[in-house]
């Protein structure tokens, strides 16, 4: 797909995920009537425009683009997204202490699953197309990278102990006549493996 910073609703369907897949490109030509006569590839016409379909697996490439352009990376998609003029930053894999880890994969679940729920529950008041969109595996990074600072800062050790620790006034657990007597005679069995 051609992209251009002039047409905004174009650019505004777009998402990382085909951009990471290297499906937008800029100055890419196509050859329409060999397309059209091929059978491998389609031309399909929708109220948008025209829908391209081209079978990659096809030998006939080289005849199907008369130039093949250059490939957008997300990086310069955001970057023709935005509308001011303040460079989003961007770090390169080696600028990052190598220490530096990714968030818990399970954080990242979590986080997932109450946005989508909360997006969920907003579809009905509104668009929220562009929202779900936006809502990638870069944006859950982001997220949860966020979430773990805000633990590191409220959760001190003093905190984490009062957690782990009991306390005299804990109430303690009564067991029922049925689970103490199962619990004294679940101690009372050896097991053969045992000596």
């Amino acid at each position: 797909m051609n992209i251009s910073e002039v047409d905004r609703t174009l650019l505004n369907s777009t998402n990382v995920y085909n951009a990471s897949n290297g499906e937008y490109h800029v100055n890419q030509n196509l050859n329409r009537t060999y397309i059209h006569n091929s059978k491998h590839h389609k031309l399909i016409e929708t109220p948008q425009g025209l829908k391209v379909v081209i079978d990659k697996k096809a030998n006939d490439l080289d005849k199907v683009f008369y130039a093949r352009g250059k490939v957008v990376p997300p990086d310069e998609l955001l970057d023709m997204m935005k509308l001011d003029s303040i460079k989003i930053p961007m770090k390169l894999r080696e600028e990052f202490k190598e220490d530096t880890k990714l968030p818990d994969s399970d954080l990242l679940k979590v986080i997932h699953y109450f946005v989508s729920k909360k997006l969920g529950e907003q579809t009905s008041k509104g668009d929220t197309n562009k929202m779900v969109q936006s809502m990638d595996e870069t944006a859950l990074i982001a997220m949860g990278l966020l979430i773990e600072s805000w633990c590191e800062e409220l959760i001190t050790d003093e905190t984490a102990r009062h957690f782990l620790t009991t306390h005299k006034d804990d109430p303690t657990i009564l067991l029922s006549d049925e689970e103490s007597d199962s619990k004294v005679n679940n101690e009372d069995v050896q097991y053969e493996h045992e000596e």
